[in-house]
């Protein structure tokens, strides 16, 4: 059904163009008469069947305009174009019927697109319908406000009498009080809503309010009529009546859709508001963060539940050498924390590669540490912010290294810095969240092969991008095993491995002219000193080089100022009107005394800058300098005395301490012997173990984010859990200090400046492995794998909007993602006394998880079977065994026996 408002006119003719036009008159003004008309209709009709439309209103009305020209002020003909609309929900909400005595409006709370009262298809179709009509109602007006009142040339009609602001608005949300024992005081499953149906006459389902409000919107109306109808009481005008009606009408109508609009807004207002007073605030991205730490430490096991991304860089029963975490800083300014990850642990993993260039692979082995994290983003927008620090303590060091797993066992470092004494590294991390599964086959799905083949393979590579992961690489361990030293014995030798590491990274020192030469059986303490005396020689022919470096360019310097000062001279003695210098002095005796005493200033100037250039030759120091130096050949000096088998040892007793080089002026370097003890005492580890899961280090890690992403595919009924890539920002932070006592500085590492660290980073990692050749002992590795569940409105909204409770959404994500990352049935997973409620709101994962829990009860109860037939088997043979071999005893025995 449609109603229509069509517009003809007005139509005009010029003074020569018919009959029906009179001619100009002939008058002092020169004004030429118009004769026009203008009709409308406004009809309703069925489907497109415009020839059986009934018509509600129409008028054809006439007006004559005079002109100064004999040109006419519109054209000839005009059609205005037909505005229509839809009224079919309408006739359907008032039951269809003539009499309109009955509602017919339903709402299906079986329905998944029911949330509220306000949030339901039926009521959103309603109101669509409200908003065209409405809209359609603004258009017929403003063809009548605008169009056909203002060709009308007498201005004696109040148009403004036409305002709307006096008729009576019905519109009022109200509560109607049900007798007890009603069908709306019957319990209802929340399961099964049913339907909430409004089929009654209205003078019975109408509250008492209703009817008097009813009645008082049309007096209002029918005053309206009557006011209109004294403002346009000429009855052959061009403005009439019936066009002042129509138009208050329609703006009533208006007024109608906004407030029942309002009406339901009012609604959701009001379940917001109870919202807000029962919790006490109101609740925000934060908020729930903070909550879903709680919800989850809850329900998990306390071997299975989040933990802190906050890690020691340390070996095992040692002071750790720094701490390395993810930090989240809340959008409230709180102090940042780091960020609960699901982890499992394994001791030992498979060894690990990654490409230092094109010539060097390099293996790694240690610990592997594989993490869950799930983040929650509400209308797009996150709680926190994450960033990653590493931080070390005082006489520590170690590399961090950040990358992607790229395979099996192949890691593909991006960036690298060394970290070391008190050094605080605070690097941004960005998070790419991508398309969810059904997102992308429904994206995908009407796409060419060849498309879907390219969108497929693109996708394959985001995910595998999903695998953030950081090794952290303990130097000292790796120094000991290079320089062929026994396990902790650098430990406490703190200025010995401060001099090696310069030795390595500023000065490029291949590291045979450092190791131990010695034999291995030798004391600790004196493989120590035999290493330290190799540093303390090779430090010293640094320090000569240097100090000739220095001397040199002392001496440039001392010739460019002798250059200077000369060139000066000649220019000043050129400069003299009165020609040669000895004329001059001839010519004035009397300035010849101001001149000797300037050239022996002159002289003092230049003496003075010689001694200081001889006094800097003879100053040498341990230098720290980062640019590296061209080294002279010195071979290091050897102790004289050997031991009994000719294999040369140190002339220092065990326990002794090496000797600390001692500079003179001269350049030479005299060696001291103090006394210093060795002790393997070692600090006690604090920090509780986490749970170690062995199966971890032989996974292919290259696999799990193809098992999230099947699993988001199946469980994920919302789409609404995405998975997400980890990025490092472009400024980093980075807090150091030159010296012991010195307060700290600060500086932002570019791009540029990244890339310097990564190549000192790089360099020295090739020295620690022999470009490769040793494997790197003591490394952690740490693999994020990221996942964001994404709200499509804001935290209040999703719950009052939508009528979803984000809490048990997230907790179904945890499910997934903890199961995946432990290797378990979700329903292991979970306490006992949580896990019905947990089921409830789950169903699916847990239904599953239990039938995956049973297969693996079967399988090892099929290899316990296996096993125990195996150890039968095994016993049975050794019984076998054992009768052979008493046999074989016996049969001697009758031999010997025989042959006595």
């Amino acid at each position: 059904a449609k109603i229509c408002a069509e517009q003809c006119g007005p139509e005009g003719c010029g003074p020569n163009s018919g009959a029906s036009c009179c001619a100009p008159k002939k008058c002092s003004s020169n004004a030429c008469t118009v004769h026009g008309q203008a009709e409308y209709f406004l009809t309703a009709f069925m489907g497109n069947e415009t020839e059986t439309n009934i018509t509600l209103s129409t008028r054809k009305s006439s007006i004559k305009l005079r002109t100064l020209t004999e040109v006419t002020p519109y054209p000839k003909h005009t059609t205005r174009p037909v505005i229509s609309v839809q009224i079919t929900p309408l006739l359907h909400a008032i039951g269809g019927r003539s009499d309109a005595r009955e509602v017919n409006f339903k709402i299906d709370r079986t329905k998944k697109s029911c949330h509220t009262p306000r949030r339901n298809r039926e009521v959103e179709n309603f109101i669509s319908f409200q908003s065209s009509f409405s809209f359609w109602a603004g258009q017929v007006v403003g063809y009548f406000t605008n169009t056909y009142f203002k060709v009308d040339p007498q201005k004696d009609l109040d148009l403004s009498s036409l305002s709307e602001a006096s008729t009576f608005v019905p519109n009022i949300p109200v509560f109607e009080n049900l007798p007890a024992g009603s069908e709306a005081d019957s319990p209802v499953d929340s399961k099964n809503l049913g339907l909430v149906v409004v089929s009654h006459d209205i003078s019975s389902v109408l509250p008492p309010l209703a009817k008097p409000f009813l009645a008082e919107q049309k007096r209002s109306i029918l005053e309206r009529f009557r006011e209109i109808g004294k403002v346009f009481s000429e009855k052959d005008r061009y403005i009439s009546e019936k066009e002042g009606q129509i138009v208050v009408v329609l703006r009533h109508a208006q007024q109608v859709c906004l407030a029942l609009t309002n009406s339901y807004d009012y609604l959701e207002h009001m379940l917001r508001k109870q919202l807000i007073s029962a919790i006490g605030k109101v609740v925000g991205p934060v908020d729930f963060a903070n909550y879903m730490k709680f919800h989850q430490r809850k329900i998990f096991m306390e071997k299975f539940r989040p933990i802190p991304f906050s890690h020691s860089v340390r070996r095992p029963d040692h002071y750790p050498e720094g701490v390395l975490t993810i930090e989240g800083r809340m959008k409230d300014g709180t102090i940042p924390e780091p960020i609960q990850t699901f982890m499992a642990k394994s001791e030992v993993g498979r060894p690990m590669k990654f490409v230092l260039d094109a010539a060097t692979n390099v293996t790694f082995t240690g610990a592997h540490h594989l993490h869950g994290w799930i983040d929650n983003q509400f209308s797009g927008q996150t709680a926190l912010s994450l960033t990653l620090n590493a931080r070390a303590r005082q006489f520590s060091n170690f590399i961090l290294m950040i990358g992607r797993i790229g395979g099996e066992s192949l890691f593909l470092p991006e960036y690298a810095v060394i970290v070391q004494n008190k050094d605080d590294l605070s690097i941004p991390l960005d998070l790419d969240v991508l398309p969810t599964p059904k997102a992308f086959q429904a994206a995908i799905s009407s796409l060419s092969p060849e498309m879907q083949r390219f969108a497929k393979a693109i996708r394959s590579y985001q995910l595998s991008s999903t695998l953030f992961a950081v090794v952290t690489v303990q130097i000292k361990p790796q120094l000991e095993k290079l320089l062929c030293l026994p396990d902790d014995s650098l430990t406490k030798e703190i200025e010995l491995t401060q001099d090696l590491l310069d030795l390595f990274q500023q000065y490029q020192i291949p590291s045979d002219q450092l190791s131990y030469d010695g034999e291995s059986t030798a004391p600790v303490e004196e493989q120590i000193a035999r290493v330290r005396e190799l540093a303390t020689a090779m430090m010293a022919m640094v320090t000569e080089t240097k100090s000739e470096e220095l001397t040199g360019a002392a001496e440039n310097k001392l010739y460019d100022i002798l250059d200077d000062s000369l060139v000066s001279s000649s220019m000043s003695e050129s400069s003299s009107d009165g020609g040669d210098f000895y004329d001059a002095a001839v010519e004035f005796e009397d300035d010849d005394m101001d001149e000797e005493s300037e050239l022996e200033e002159e002289e003092d100037e230049r003496m003075m800058v010689k001694s200081s250039a001889q006094s800097l030759s003879k100053f040498s120091v341990k230098s720290r300098s980062r640019r590296p130096a061209v080294l002279k050949s010195k071979p290091a000096a050897r102790p004289t005395t050997t031991t009994t088998t000719g294999v040369p040892k140190s002339e220092r007793a065990p326990g002794t301490a090496p000797p600390k080089a001692v500079h003179h002026e001269d350049g030479g370097v005299e060696k001291e012997t103090t006394k210093k003890s060795i002790g393997n005492e070692e600090e006690d580890a604090l920090m509780v173990a986490p749970p170690v899961d062995d199966r971890i280090g032989t996974l292919d890690y290259t696999t799990i984010p193809g098992e999230i992403n099947a699993a988001f595919g199946v469980y994920d009924t919302d789409s609404a859990m995405h998975a997400t890539i980890i990025n490092t920002g472009n400024a980093w932070e980075k807090e150091y200090r030159t010296s012991l006592l010195s307060d700290a500085k600060k500086t932002t590492l570019n791009v540029d400046e990244q890339l310097i660290e990564r190549q000192k980073a790089y360099d020295l990692i090739d020295c620690l492995s022999k470009s490769g050749i040793l494997a790197i002992d003591h490394c952690d590795l740490h693999i994020i794998i990221a996942s964001t569940h994404c709200f499509d409105k804001s935290l209040m909204d999703t719950i009052i909007q939508e009528n979803i409770n984000p809490i048990e959404k997230v907790e179904r994500t945890s499910l997934v993602i903890a199961s995946t990352i432990h290797r378990h049935p979700a329903s292991v997973l979970v306490k006992s006394e949580h896990l019905e409620a947990v089921e409830t709101y789950s169903p699916k994962v847990i239904a599953d998880a239990r039938k995956k829990e049973l297969n693996e009860n079967d399988l090892n109860a099929a290899g316990a079977e296996d096993e125990d037939e195996a150890n039968a088997k095994q016993l049975e043979s050794k019984k076998s065994s054992k009768k052979r071999k008493s046999r074989s005893k016996k049969k001697e025995k009758e031999k010997v026996k025989v042959s006595k």
